[in-house]
Formats: C-alpha cells, sequence, structure tokens
C-alpha cells in the first residue's frame, strides 16, 4: 500500500505533465518522496501506516488545484519541520527558496519571529489569511492536509477528538475553501465534519 500510494502519485503527474504540456520535474517528485520517507520512517498515523503516507496523500489532492514542481514539493514536505528536527535553512538548501518559503508558511510560527510553538487552528488560519502574501497554493495545501485528515478520522479512537477536529473544520477550514474558491474541497469538508458531529 504504502508504495503504492508514491507510485499514484507520480503515475498522476505523468499523465497531468502530457496533459496539460507542463514539465514538472518528476525526478525531484521522487527525491522528495525518498527524502520524506527517511525522515518520517519511525512515525505513524492513526491507522498504523507509516506516517509518509499523509504528506503522499496531501499531494494527490493539491495537484488537482496546483499543479506545479513547488507547490508539490511543499504539500510532500508540509510536516517536515513542525514533526522531525530538519530546519527551514535546510529545507532552503536541498529544495530550494521558493519551497521554503511554502513550507515556512504551511508551518506553525507565528509571523515575524523565529521561535516555534504550537498555535490554535484559529491562529493558524489567521496567520495563513494575513502572512502569506496571498499565495492561494500555500492555503491549497493547509485544505488538502485537512481534508486528508478529516477523511481518516475514523481513525483516532476518542470521539471528543474526532468532535473537535469536525467542529474546528467547520469554523476554520469550510470558510477557507470559501475564501480561496474551491468548492469542490469546501463541500467534502462540510460533509465530513457534519457526519461526525451527528453522530
Amino acid at each position: 500500500m504504502t508504495t503504492d500510494i508514491a507510485k499514484k502519485l507520480l503515475q498522476k503527474i505523468k499523465e497531468y505533465n502530457l496533459k496539460y504540456n507542463l514539465e514538472v520535474d518528476l525526478e525531484l517528485i521522487k527525491n522528495t518522496i525518498d527524502f520524506i520517507k527517511e525522515q518520517h520512517k519511525d512515525q505513524f498515523r492513526h491507522s498504523g501506516e507509516p506516517y509518509y503516507t499523509h504528506p503522499i496523500e496531501v499531494a494527490l489532492i493539491v495537484i488537482d488545484y496546483f499543479f506545479d514542481t513547488e507547490t508539490i514539493v511543499a504539500a510532500l514536505l508540509h510536516d517536515v519541520v513542525e514533526d522531525t528536527n530538519f530546519s527551514l535553512n535546510q529545507i532552503a538548501f536541498l529544495f530550494g527558496h521558493k519551497v521554503e518559503l511554502l513550507v515556512d508558511r504551511l508551518t506553525k510560527i507565528d509571523c515575524g519571529t523565529v521561535v516555534k510553538f504550537k498555535l490554535s487552528d484559529e491562529e493558524s488560519s489567521y496567520k495563513l489569511i494575513h502572512c502569506d502574501g496571498n499565495d492561494k497554493r500555500v492555503f491549497a495545501i493547509k485544505l488538502s492536509d485537512r481534508l486528508h485528515n478529516v477523511r481518516t478520522i475514523q481513525y483516532i479512537k476518542s470521539i471528543k477528538k474526532q468532535k473537535k477536529i469536525a467542529t474546528e473544520t467547520l469554523q476554520v477550514f469550510v470558510p477557507i475553501a470559501k475564501y480561496v474558491g474551491i468548492k469542490k474541497i469546501e463541500l467534502e469538508l462540510q460533509t465530513l465534519a457534519l457526519k461526525v458531529l451527528n453522530t
């Protein structure tokens, strides 16, 4: 399954390259997948799957809305700074400044400071809207991240936590999807969140 999801992403990128006559850097995407497998190797999701499958799933979602090398690489790397010892400076060195900027905007760091700390989803959303330079790719990655988490919410054992995530999804992420104009994600987030809250 874990190898299959990576193959699925690479195949979809190949198809989109041909379909849209674009040149997303497939070699860099492969290298990034290998990189996140190594960085997240000791981490697992609530489902028991290797954690690295999550950023691959996020990349699979986001390419339907933004199809360029930097966006896909940033989607794959979106949890590396928060969840491993890898720094933004190292991201810049390995993947370039444009990717580093996207990852920085996806990371829960307060604007104007280099001190990392956890923010609530509401605070993170405020940061997204006010500190991202209106780069809609950042919103799209963040929404794709939340969508995959809500799609797999049943693996979280605590019903209380599931309902908290569902409430945050309705209060924070559905409005962001509406703001960005990604109707498909807006509707799916709303449907999945309401299903959790109504059970």
